[in-house]
């Protein structure tokens, strides 16, 4: 693929044969086939787009806006951006489609996770007191939320509540994450 200046979410469809990707250098969520041909602009004039998550069912895609402080979502063909979040520094995303809940961190002023409805209504404060937290993954079957904290070299988890906080790797050999 060629054009692309600072990409940094991803996330794919495979029975649409597509991927979706936010650019934070041009500002922009794209996609393209699987094969990385038929390049397209879906949203543009991001302040600095991040991480991204799906939602195949709805046919949504989510990404967090660490400049701007937002959440938001559009439908895959880039048509109906709703801010979800506003005002809260957003880095990292996860979905949890069987209960209606989307995750995201706040790595700089809150230094916590956070969950809220898919539409971005009830907010709740998760985990806190942590690094810099972006990357955010779930494993809603055993009802744990890892994620990478950069600032304290550890990768952590905690129940999808928030409580439960444990190191999962700690110090020499836990990921960096940007």
């Amino acid at each position: 693929i060629t054009g692309l200046q600072s990409p940094l979410g991803i996330a794919a469809d495979r029975a649409g044969a597509k991927l979706y990707w936010t650019d934070y250098g041009s500002n922009k969520v794209q996609r393209a086939d699987l094969d990385g041909s038929n390049i397209e602009d879906l949203v543009g004039d991001l302040p600095m787009p991040r991480h991204m998550a799906i939602d195949l069912e709805a046919k949504h895609i989510y990404w967090t806006d660490s400049s701007a402080n937002k959440v938001q979502r559009a439908n895959f063909d880039g048509t109906d951006v709703r801010d979800l979040v506003s005002g809260i520094p957003s880095a990292g995303i996860a979905l949890d489609l069987e209960n209606g809940k989307m995750y995201w961190a706040d790595p700089f002023a809150g230094k916590k996770n956070l969950r809220a409805d898919l539409d971005g209504a009830n907010i709740e404060d998760l985990a806190s007191g942590l690094g810099v937290q972006v990357g955010i993954a779930l494993d809603v079957d055993r009802g744990r939320m890892y994620w990478a904290d950069s600032e304290t070299d550890k990768v952590q988890s905690s129940g999808l509540d928030g409580t439960d906080v444990r190191d999962v790797i700690s110090g020499a050999g836990a990921p960096r994450c940007i």
